[in-house]
Formats: C-alpha cells, sequence, structure tokens
C-alpha cells in the first residue's frame, strides 16, 4: 500500500512539545517521492531561475551597485534580508512619503491604509515568490510593490476620480523612486511594469487576451533593451514573470 502511495522512506521521531516540554509519542513521518527534493531536482530550478531572470538580475544589479550599502535605501531596496513591516517603515523615511502620506485609506475593499496595502502584497510576495527570483531582480519587484498603489491614497484625500488612478500612481512612483535616489532606468522599468505591464498580464490572464500578450511581449522588447539586456525568449519570459509575480501578489 504504502509503495502504491509512491512512499519511500519512513522515520521516527521523538518531538517535545513547545508548552509542556514533554515528549510526545514517537511521530511517524513519511516520505513522498514526487515531493523529495533531490540534488538534479534543485540543479534545474536553478538553471531555469538562471535562465529566466540572469540577465535581468545582472542588468538592475549594476545600475543600482551605486548604492551606499549602508544607506537606508539599500536595506530598503537592496537588502534580502527584510520583513515587509520593515520595508513599509523604511519607505515611510522618503522625503515626502512620511506616516501622513501611509496612513491615508487607498479606497481597496479592505479598508486598508497605503501602509497595509502595501505590507501585505510584499508579503504574499514573500510568501509566494521570494524564494523563486534570484537576489538580483528583488529590488526591482520589490520597488514595483511597493510603489504600484502609492498615489492611491492622494487620489482618496484629493477627492478625484478613478479615472485618474493611474495617472496619480505612476506620478508618485517616479516621486517616490526619484527621492529615493533610485537610478533612472530602473526606475523607468518598474513605472512600466506597474503602469503598463500588470494591467496587460491581467488581460491575457483573465479575458484570455491574446492581443494583450502581444502588447506584453513588445512592452518586455522595448524595457528590456533599455534596461541593456537582450530580448532572448528567456529573458522575455522572465519580464512576464515579474508582471505575473506583481498581478497576483495585489490579488489577481
Amino acid at each position: 500500500a504504502l509503495k502504491a502511495m509512491n512512499v519511500v522512506g519512513l522515520k521516527l521521531w521523538k518531538v517535545n512539545s513547545v508548552s509542556t516540554g514533554k515528549p510526545y509519542q514517537d511521530v511517524t513521518t513519511l516520505f513522498d517521492f514526487d515531493k523529495v527534493n533531490t540534488v538534479e531536482a534543485v540543479s534545474r530550478k536553478r538553471m531555469t531561475t538562471e535562465g529566466l531572470f540572469g540577465d535581468i538580475s545582472g542588468a538592475v544589479s549594476i545600475k543600482l551597485g551605486s548604492i551606499d550599502s549602508h544607506s537606508p535605501v539599500y536595506e530598503l531596496v537592496v537588502s534580502p534580508h527584510i520583513k515587509p513591516e520593515r520595508i513599509v517603515e523604511l519607505a515611510r523615511s522618503v522625503e515626502g512619503f512620511g506616516d501622513e502620506f501611509f496612513d491615508r485609506p487607498v479606497g481597496v475593499w479592505e479598508g486598508y491604509s497605503l501602509a497595509e496595502h502595501t505590507e501585505t502584497v510584499l508579503r504574499n510576495f514573500e510568501e509566494n515568490y521570494a524564494d523563486r527570483m534570484p537576489v538580483g531582480v528583488l529590488p526591482m519587484m520589490r520597488l514595483a510593490l511597493l510603489t504600484h498603489d502609492i498615489g492611491k491614497g492622494q487620489l482618496e484625500n484629493d477627492g478625484k476620480p478613478r479615472a485618474e488612478e493611474k495617472a496619480y500612481n505612476n506620478n508618485y512612483a517616479d516621486m517616490f523612486m526619484q527621492n529615493a535616489g533610485i537610478d533612472p532606468v530602473v526606475k523607468e522599468a518598474v513605472k512600466a511594469v506597474i503602469d503598463q505591464g500588470m494591467g496587460l498580464y491581467a488581460d491575457y490572464r483573465l479575458r484570455s487576451d491574446a492581443q494583450a500578450l502581444e502588447n506584453l511581449k513588445e512592452l518586455a522588447k522595448s524595457e528590456l533593451t533599455a534596461l541593456g539586456v537582450k530580448p532572448s525568449k528567456n529573458a522575455m519570459n522572465g519580464y512576464l514573470s515579474i508582471c505575473e509575480a506583481l498581478f497576483v501578489c495585489d490579488g489577481g
């Protein structure tokens, strides 16, 4: 029966309760071969990740290489070991984007403030995508997640119609990254993902819109070229994966 279920091994453990400190009964752990990471599987995954994101990762790392490793901006954008709440805390320190700005409601169905909504999408990324992308791509993803809805609170505060939301997000994303000292090329790449890439991916994903996919591919070619990356099939798929991750993490 075990063999038919693809169980390839078992082990007996003595497990202590975290509350009483006393051991439970022996716990039997079954190993499903289909879910065990072999050296070969890990190697294949690494090669796939490198193929999709390697060139993008390298280009972004070079563009952001001048950021002082001891500065708050480095921790905010580049450091891989940082939690969503700390990212939002550091974002509040960027000139023009303090507590009043981040604590405004953004009109989303959850009733969240900008800070709460941003922290939620950052956590979604951390839990679902962070280990699937190389460290060099994290700054671009983090900036996109931070700024994709960054104008919504100000839009609500100004009493403007939803029709102006995209322009608000784009303008405040530009201001945030400029005030944070982000390289102009990376800034424009991030703006393209939040202004066009996520929406085109949503149209393709939700409506099976073939033209949206073609437009997304054209955007990928243009933006990769601007980053200094050859728009190979792998790099194109990597760019589409970045747009997909932003869409999914934002609740798409």
